[in-house]
């Protein structure tokens, strides 16, 4: 019977085989595209973040951003402190950060499985370099497509979250905040090295795999019955490998749609994103359905609230035509991570001088 099952499994790996042997300069040409976009992008753009978020975690930062919004996020989507501080570093990190930090705080046992399920559904989302450079400004050639994108997006992970607080148990109800990890500075930084070294690594290999793939996909033809249909090819990229679809879309045919499809594919994500948020949860124990309904949700409700932003604050932009090389917008991800690194070291180092000096000899 697990052979049955795992039959389609099988067909595509045999069919992927077959196209590596029937075209294999072309896969190799996809397969450098995708390491300089990992080089370019990927690297610069996610791997501060990965260590930066893990040090957040570990020192209990995340605990101390969740404290100051939990009083208006936390009954509103029925999460804890530190659920609320994962989303938050979710929404600036972009993905799979949201998803390591929700996985950290649960090995960690800052949340309960049942909130930590939850919080996938709605945490692990497009950061805003993605969203202002990539979509904002490359494909639509405008800084207030890009913000309005990220309104819609932020507002559609918003929403997954209000409609997943019904689901579930409530998070763990403490007489006090849970008490800051004894981990010294140093210790905290070498495993979020660590730890960010390897989760680049899966996010790199997933976007070499299905470059690779992708490209197979076109070779054969099938991926071309979708251009027919506005922003089709776009789509059909998109669901596969998120860079490559909202590279595809066509805004100079239809403004709106355009924008409705993008937002659908970068609250979604696609298959590379769900890969590596898979990867990040291998052997955490977590069940990855939640985080597949909700990412299709987002989509949906991203779509939706930029339809109606666009509605209400109609864009008169010249687009730009055509498809817009990666380098172009390679800046924007730097720009802001060297930003982060800013913030974020600045809010370390304040937090640490702050904590140093108070002693943990209470836990053994």
């Amino acid at each position: 019977m697990k052979h049955i099952i795992r039959l389609p499994a099988y067909l595509a790996l045999t069919l992927a085989l077959a196209g590596l042997l029937c075209w294999p300069q072309a896969a190799a040409d996809a397969a450098r595209e995708g390491l300089a976009l990992c080089g370019g992008v990927v690297v610069p753009a996610l791997f501060p973040f990965f260590v930066l978020t893990s040090l957040a975690v570990s020192l209990g930062m995340a605990q101390l951003l969740g404290a100051a919004l939990a009083p208006a996020l936390g009954p509103l989507f029925r999460v804890s402190r530190a659920g609320v501080g994962a989303l938050a570093l979710g929404l600036v990190g972009g993905y799979p950060v949201g998803a390591g930090a929700v996985r950290q705080l649960y090995q960690e046992g800052q949340c309960s499985r049942n909130e930590a399920e939850r919080l996938l559904a709605f945490c692990n989302n497009c950061g805003p370099a993605f969203l202002l450079g990539a979509a904002g400004a490359g494909v639509f050639g405008s800084t207030q497509a890009g913000l309005l994108l990220l309104a819609g997006h932020w507002l559609g992970a918003c929403s997954v979250g209000v409609l997943f607080r019904f689901s579930g148990e409530a998070p763990r109800k403490t007489a006090a905040p849970a008490p800051i990890q004894g981990v010294s500075l140093a210790a905290a930084f070498t495993g979020a090295v660590k730890s960010a070294v390897q989760s680049t690594l899966n996010v790199c290999g997933s976007v070499v795999l299905f470059r690779v793939l992708l490209q197979l996909l076109s070779l054969t033809g099938l991926l071309d019955r979708c251009a027919a249909l506005p922003n089709g090819q776009a789509l059909a990229w998109g669901l596969l490998e998120l860079t490559s679809g909202v590279n595809s879309l066509e805004p100079e045919k239809g403004f709106a749609g355009a924008m409705v499809c993008g937002a659908f594919l970068m609250a979604f994500g696609g298959m590379s994103v769900l890969c590596q948020t898979l990867a990040l949860l291998e052997g955490s124990g977590l069940d990855l359905r939640p985080a597949l309904v909700g990412k299709l949700a987002h989509g949906g409700f991203a779509a939706l609230w930029t339809w109606l932003l666009l509605t209400l604050f109609p864009l008169s932009v010249t687009t730009m035509t055509g498809t817009f090389p990666v380098q172009s917008w390679n800046w924007l991800p730097l720009a802001v991570t060297g930003g982060a690194w800013a913030v974020f070291l600045l809010a370390l180092g304040w937090f640490g001088a702050k904590h140093s000096g108070k002693s943990v000899g209470k836990r053994v």
